[in-house]
């Protein structure tokens, strides 16, 4: 029998029994002495064979103190593939070795709950792919990095007013019950790709994330990211949020990236601030969605979004930001533009049911709004009628892309698919639609030097009067033949 506990851990074992990725990359050998006439160190004795040797929680946690103690100063002490009882892991054997520089707690199975409420830790922490029952650490502080990566937690995690001074991942993550991390503070970039949150809430109310959010492919239910600031880049693309998710008040100081994320219930964002802009292509909301009293700091990308329920937004941008709906799918919805700091919101390509567009003041509605290629279903024109009468019914110019002038067909289709939108909810204005249609034309077929067409359009545009006139033309050239 060797003095070297006998546990190896092999990545390649754990990847094929598990059908998922090891934390660990290479084979590792335990170097901790064996326990008293055992192959295993303490801490690789599986519980029922200490209770038969007779070794207790205390026994363990005075071996993981010595540990810790004889690993000095910046070295990794490593218990790779342990099985730790809950008195272990704790704020007194953690927090009082702060000369160690990494504990490696890989693949471990923690019997209880860790708990560092209230703790300093020095060390940096590494967690990945261990079980662990519930985790609390409420009001403490991680003063290196800590990963969770590929954990899962099966009861409450607890959190509130947690401060990690280093870079966190909660990368493939499963939280089963209440995760609670309101007002926690994470000053280094935090990685939760992937993860699921599946319990009745997830609470981030309050809370500041210094560095970068990467939290693209993750599944939320119920979650509440109320008055949280985001002081870099916010990364939500691909998540699934199938409960409520709240953002009212929430403050986004650089980018936030919401494309192809899917909203299964109601969304708030009232009061958030966008300061850097923000992106929603290809998002889908099934519910209700608002963002009343946002402001952008810059564009907003919501280009081939889908809103299948209620879109209210009533938004403002210092920075005349353009809110970029291209392709999106509108069934019914409200804007409200702020008529001292406006954006301008370009509906190129998107599909509109009923929705209503205000703005306060003595601009036009339609200074703010551009319609190109745009189709309409149900779409109010009646309620715009001042507006449109007043702007000579034109709904593609505005000052987006002002330097850009669409071509002729392009202006033609637009004021024919504007036509038959509003046949059903006023002739008078689907008219004057179909008067711009025939301009656009009447003006590509001159551009094309189709002479022929040109004439049919006169005819089918002005009728008899148009007839006439070619018939007296016509006589009046023959006449002058005729005399000359």
């Amino acid at each position: 029998m060797t003095d070297t506990c006998e546990y190896v851990f092999s990545p390649d074992e754990w990847d094929d029994e598990h059908r998922s990725d090891s934390a660990v990359d290479s084979t590792w050998e335990c170097p901790h002495p064996t326990h008293v006439d055992t192959e295993y160190c303490i801490f690789h004795l599986e519980p029922e064979r200490r209770e038969l040797l007779g070794v207790t929680g205390s026994d363990v946690r005075d071996a993981f103190m010595r540990t810790l103690e004889d690993a000095g100063s910046d070295e990794e002490a490593r218990f790779v593939g342990a099985t730790f009882p809950q008195t272990v892991v704790t704020d007194q054997t953690v927090a009082e070795n702060q000369d160690v520089d990494v504990v490696d707690l890989q693949h471990v199975s923690f019997n209880g709950k860790l708990d560092l409420t209230n703790s300093v830790i020095g060390a940096s922490l590494t967690l990945d792919c261990s079980e662990l029952r519930s985790f609390s650490a409420p009001n403490a502080v991680f003063e290196g990095d800590t990963s969770f990566r590929e954990c899962g937690f099966e009861n409450n995690v607890n959190l509130s007013g947690t401060t990690f001074e280093g870079d966190v991942s909660f990368k493939r993550v499963s939280f089963a019950q209440i995760a609670e991390l309101s007002e926690a503070v994470f000053e280094g970039d935090v990685d939760l790709r992937y993860s699921t949150f599946t319990g009745v809430q997830t609470t981030f109310q309050d809370a500041r994330f210094g560095g970068k959010v990467r939290a693209s492919g993750v599944t939320f239910d119920a979650v509440n990211f109320t008055s949280t600031v985001f002081d870099s880049d916010a990364d939500f693309s691909s998540t699934s949020f199938r409960g409520e998710a709240k953002f009212q008040y929430a403050d986004f100081e650089r980018r936030a990236v919401f494309d192809g994320t899917d909203f299964s219930d109601n969304a708030t964002f009232r009061g958030v601030e966008f300061l850097d802009g923000a992106t929603f292509h290809d998002a889908s909301f099934q519910d209700w969605v608002t963002f009343l009293n946002v402001e952008f700091g810059g564009d907003g990308d919501f280009s081939d979004a889908w809103f299948k329920r209620d879109l209210n937004m009533v938004v403002e941008s210092e920075t005349n930001a353009v809110l970029d709906f291209s392709n999106a799918r509108v069934n019914k919805g409200s804007f409200e533009i702020a008529p001292y700091d406006p954006v301008a919101v370009d509906f190129t390509g998107a599909r509109l049911g009923n929705v209503k567009i205000s703005t306060d003041g003595e601009k036009n509605t339609f200074d703010y709004i551009r319609f190109l290629n745009t189709k309409f279903s149900g779409f109010p024109f009646s309620k715009h009628a001042d507006a449109l009468a007043s702007n000579d019914y034109v709904v593609h110019e505005t000052y987006i892309r002002a330097d850009e002038e669409p071509d002729l067909a392009l202006l033609e289709k637009t004021y024919r698919l504007a036509s038959e939108g509003a046949k059903d909810d006023d002739e008078g204005i689907a008219s004057k639609f179909a008067d711009k249609e025939a301009k656009y034309r009447r003006e590509r077929h001159r551009q094309e030097g189709d002479t022929a067409q040109l004439a049919a359009d006169f005819v089918r545009d002005y009728g008899a009067y148009v007839a006439v006139l070619l018939v007296l033309v016509v006589a009046a050239v023959a006449g002058y033949i005729f005399l000359v």
